[in-house]
């Protein structure tokens, strides 16, 4: 297996693993073994896009809304962002709520 190099391939192998616990479903009763092996390649395929998609420690945090927030110096490069969260959560929840 290939290890994700973007986002979109991150997304893919999950999107595959998906795919592979479903046809393990499918095999149980006939073939265990090959189940077995679905299931460790979806298992090894989630931990790698699990792995290539976490966002390194202290690098965001999650606002009054649920949102992610910028955090240390990213937090400077968009004082707005931040502002929206600290001093205006009602705007960050209710927003999304009049847009859907």
């Amino acid at each position: 297996m290939k290890k994700p190099a973007a986002t979109i391939d991150a997304l893919r192998l999950r999107a595959i693993a998906t795919e592979k616990r479903a046809l393990a479903n499918e095999l149980d009763g006939c073939d265990v073994v090959a189940a077995r092996v679905e299931r460790h390649e979806a298992a090894e395929m989630e931990k790698a896009a699990d792995a290539f998609l976490a966002l390194p420690p202290g690098t965001s945090e999650v606002g009054n809304g649920g949102e992610m927030e910028p955090a240390g110096d990213d937090a400077f490069d968009c004082p707005d962002l931040v502002d929206t969260v600290t001093r205006s959560p009602d705007l960050v929840t209710t927003g999304p709520a009049r847009r859907g």
